[in-house]
């Protein structure tokens, strides 16, 4: 019975999430290496994330009297363009962005990337850089994954690591034990299994205090792009645990540990406020129960 539970939740959250992949994906821009300049938009007010995919940054060139500041960190560089501040006697009088265009040279994986970035009045951006000349692709995996309709597929991965096999092809990464806290529950990831064009984060869930979850709380919180979730206990009394399994497309996660605590924040605030009336009227949502009747997906 539990073993069907934790399908079943997998099977509800594929359709729900396919709302939230179209979201992150508006702000991941991907940028293939070339040896002319790049052209990439990025927010004049917000810190922008940029990415080196499979690998890290080494050097990082720049004007600095381009009023802008870049810091790097392992795979991550992050970009703020920085205000002319007027000042009369001490006083902060004017602070103005300047529109003009920055130059920088970023490497990763010993390859130079030249970008123009041109300051908009958006949102923070996030930027991958990738090489396709470097990729390798995951033959066995890929024919693993495209050897069933997707919900299938999905749902035959979870049964793989919820047995702690690995799916065909898939390579398995034991994670350094780094806790993530809230007042209600701990998050401690424990593992990747990193497939062609898929990904799976396993946690384990320990609860502070009596807790109810669901699977909305996690949806913008544990990985890139989740294409389905699973929980192995909805109800949990204090100190009990449960296993989190998520599968995400195989990219590299454009949300930081911040920013997945404040979207984790919102959704739960968002579950909180909402009453028993709307919840019915989820649970009877036509989509949902089209998704609930394919129980050939379970045998």
């Amino acid at each position: 019975m539990l073993y069907n539970k934790v399908l079943l939740s997998t099977l509800f959250l594929v359709a729900s999430s396919l709302s939230a992949n179209s979201i992150i994906d508006n702000n991941l821009k991907k940028i293939e290496h070339s040896l002319s300049f790049k052209f990439v938009d990025v927010s004049k007010t917000d810190v922008n994330r940029i990415i080196c995919e499979n690998g890290e940054f080494g050097k990082v060139v720049y004007s600095k009297d381009k009023e802008i500041s870049i810091q790097k960190d392992g795979e991550n560089a992050f970009i703020k363009l920085l205000p002319v501040i007027t000042r009369s006697n001490n006083v902060v009088i004017d602070s103005v962005i300047n529109e003009f265009n920055r130059d920088v040279y970023l490497e990763c994986n010993q390859k130079i990337y030249s970008l123009n970035l041109i300051p908009k009045d958006i949102s923070a951006q996030t930027i991958l850089l990738f090489d396709d000349g470097t990729r390798k692709n995951n033959i066995k995996a890929k024919r693993f994954e495209q050897s069933n309709p997707f919900e299938k597929t999905v749902i035959n991965i979870i049964k793989d690591v919820y047995k702690e096999k690995e799916p065909d092809g898939y390579i398995t990464k034991i994670l350094p034990p780094k806790y993530i806290k809230f007042n209600e529950l701990e998050l401690l990831p424990i593992k990747t299994y990193t497939g062609n064009d898929y990904m799976i984060y396993e946690y384990k869930i320990t609860a502070l205090e009596n807790i109810e979850l669901d699977e909305k709380m996690f949806i913008n919180f544990v990985a890139n792009n989740p294409l389905a979730i699973s929980l192995t206990e909805l109800n949990l009394q204090k100190n009990e645990e449960a296993r989190l399994f998520v599968v995400s497309n195989a990219t590299p996660d454009p949300i930081t540990i911040e920013e997945k605590k404040q979207n984790f924040f919102r959704s739960l605030e968002d579950l909180n406020n909402k009453d028993e009336k709307e919840a019915l009227k989820d649970k009877h949502n036509p989509k949902i129960e089209e998704l609930f009747v394919s129980e050939e997906f379970l045998k």
